[in-house]
């Protein structure tokens, strides 16, 4: 039988929300498969004092920190909506694997990168996607049926 081990990949978790400390952290940190290896927040007291608690080596005071740490792989994008779209984006320019919290822009002109400056000399806008560039992008999605009353 041939050996099949596959490296966990090391994430950065970009803020400190609740659904990050108190839930896809500690579901990474259960798989073999996933190491969180930095944990990044506005205030670096608040990422030293959540990576204390979940055990995690690094603390960044700033997202682009974060986003800068080349032994980062992907990262997990749980920050407010309107700042979904500028950090995955820049996490994706930075060759990391992005894992969006929903919804992943507040608008569908966003999600196709209209929205967003870019230099005409280049072409058209890229869509969302496209702009991974053959990286791993998952855009959380949820159910058809939900609304902002339930």
């Amino acid at each position: 039988m041939t050996d099949r081990r596959v490296a966990p990949v090391r994430w950065g978790i970009l803020g400190a929300a609740n659904i990050a400390l108190k839930k896809v952290i500690p579901g990474m940190q259960a798989s073999a498969l996933a190491r969180v290896v930095a944990i990044a927040s506005r205030d670096i007291a608040k990422a030293r004092a959540a990576a204390d608690h979940l055990d995690i080596p690094r603390a960044y005071g700033s997202y682009q920190e974060l986003i800068d740490d080349p032994d980062i792989e992907a990262i997990y994008n749980p920050l407010p909506n309107h700042l979904h779209v500028p950090w995955s984006i820049r996490a994706a320019e930075q060759g990391k694997h992005v894992l969006c919290e929903k919804p992943s822009a507040l608008t569908a002109q966003v999600v196709t990168c209209t929205d967003i400056p870019h230099d005409p000399a280049e072409g058209d806008p890229l869509e969302f996607d496209e702009l991974a560039g053959g990286r791993a992008l998952e855009l959380m999605r949820g159910r058809a049926s939900e609304s902002a009353d339930e």
